[in-house]
């Protein structure tokens, strides 16, 4: 497996999942089947540029969410990157397709080809109006060579949260047989509607993320406007009741309470994980807290606490939490998850530089907008700086902090920027930074994140110095020089 910092591979979970349920042959209509089939497509990305994983080329698995307006969904594997797709229908047409829209936390992404090139006989995915509920018969496919897709049945067993790479709800299916190549595909009932989207699988397992987040930004994209997601910053998990009540002292009445609201909760609850560092979360959260309301709701499913957090009218949100044997109220100012998006790039060196998104901010410990750099060639001209070399890759992958560069600071991409060309002059410069990946020494491997200081001489064989600007009009990254500007 690829090493990759500061996200998760997206690609595939491999999860294992036993459960005693059985399930019998379901006599699902042939249209039906049919209908389902012919909704999927197949995805070849090819990747040049990415924020903070080696660029790479892979083929996915996608379904169709609108003809009319040419969505494809698909999972959102790693979606910072500066990427071609070409999209094959299930009768082998194909189509060039752009990157639409990606959500900043759930692994789904959406990318749109011109609908005239659609064919025909493609059918469009209609989405359920009810989430999925236990023990609900289904059936999905698994991808084969030549579009070719075998039908699997099977079971939902459980509804939980799962990270990929942060917390959303799924649920846990187990099927008929073995499936592998699942993912991007999605889950259907009885009547043909899709249930989710499946993102991993092991043995006769599949994980499938739930669709009421696909139908919420489906909703806002489909009436040409940007999904509202917003955040304070908190990554929760669930929590057994039982264990509730025997180490936090969680009141039996309440136990009571909450297993009559939420009987497909599975006996858990939410709690507070852990919080992104410098979010607002971070500062009025710990560890541990249990989660009861927001807003005066009272929350079951972490998807009612993401969908309570959305419909916040206001600059806060208050929480109801229990924390060491007591209530607390406590109100949490949140943030637009859009304004968090890495939207800009700059290639200086041989080395991309950007401001952190909220899933590298959780795998480096850094606070999200924060300028660092990541991915670089061999032959950059940072190489003097701690590293981890991936030679299948040939990339250098750096996982630091920039402070200064050139004696100036360093608070955004936009002083990278003017920098640059004060780097280029002067040849001869230092920059200063935190490290935070481990160093090895001669006495063991050093975890602090210190502050180093290092002289960098600039090559002049090295490439253009670019910006990369995220164009959401034209859905594509635009490509400016910076020398001159």
């Amino acid at each position: 497996m690829k090493i990759r910092f500061f996200q998760i591979p997206l690609c595939i979970i491999w999860l294992f999942y036993t459960s005693p349920c059985l399930f019998a042959k379901t006599n699902y209509k042939s249209t039906t089947i049919q209908n389902a089939k012919q909704s999927i497509v197949a995805i070849n990305v090819q990747t040049s540029l990415t924020a903070y994983t080696p660029p790479n080329n892979w083929l996915a698995n996608g379904i169709v969410a609108n003809k009319e307006k040419g969505y494809i969904l698909t999972l959102s594997y790693s979606p910072v990157t500066v990427s071609t797709y070409t999209v094959t229908f299930f009768d082998g047409q194909q189509t060039d397709a752009k990157f639409l829209y990606y959500d900043p936390w759930i692994g789904y992404a959406f990318l749109k080809v011109d609908p005239k090139t659609i064919p025909e006989a493609v059918s469009q995915t209609i989405w359920s109006s009810e989430g999925a509920s236990l023990n609900q018969a289904i059936f999905t496919f698994n991808s084969g060579e030549n579009h070719q897709h075998t039908l699997h049945e099977g079971t939902i067993s459980a509804i939980e949260t799962w990270d990929f790479p942060m917390p959303q709800e799924s649920f846990i299916v187990n099927t008929d047989s073995t499936l592998r190549k699942s993912s991007g595909v999605a889950v259907w009932n009885r009547k043909g509607e899709a249930l989710g989207l499946a993102y991993g699988s092991m043995d006769t397992s599949i994980v499938v993320l739930q669709g009421i987040y696909i139908k919420y930004a489906l909703s806002f994209l489909e009436r040409g406007e940007i999904p509202i997601r917003k955040h304070i910053g908190v990554l929760v998990a669930d929590y057994l009741l039982t264990e509730a009540v025997r180490f936090d002292g969680f009141p039996n009445e309440k136990v009571k309470a909450y297993r009559k609201k939420f009987p497909t909760a599975n006996d858990k609850i939410l709690r507070v994980h852990t919080t992104l560092h410098g979010s607002p979360a971070a500062k009025f959260l710990l560890s541990g807290d249990i989660i009861w309301e927001v807003d005066g709701k009272q929350i079951g499913h972490l998807i009612d606490f993401d969908m309570a957090i959305n419909a916040a009218t206001k600059e806060t949100v208050r929480l109801t939490l229990f924390r060491k044997g007591e209530w607390h109220n406590i109100t949490i100012p949140i943030y637009d998850l859009e304004t968090h998006k890495i939207k800009k790039m700059v290639q200086f060196g041989g080395v991309t530089f950007f401001e952190l998104d909220d899933p590298s901010s959780r795998y480096t410990g850094m606070s999200a907008g924060t300028v660092v750099f990541c991915a670089g060639h061999p032959s950059n001209i940072f190489k003097s700086i701690c590293s981890l070399e991936l030679e299948k890759d040939s990339i250098s992958f750096f996982r630091s902090q920039l402070l200064t560069c050139a004696d100036q600071p360093i608070a955004t991409l936009n002083d990278m920027v003017r920098l640059v060309p004060i780097c280029m002059a002067k040849k001869y410069f230092t920059i200063e930074y935190i490290n935070y990946l481990h160093t090895s020494t001669p006495f063991g491997p050093v975890t602090g994140h210190n502050r180093y200081k290092q002289n960098i001489t600039y090559d002049e064989n090295s490439p253009e110095p670019k910006l990369l600007t995220w164009d959401a009009i034209h859905l594509e990254w635009v490509v400016t020089s910076i020398i001159g500007n």
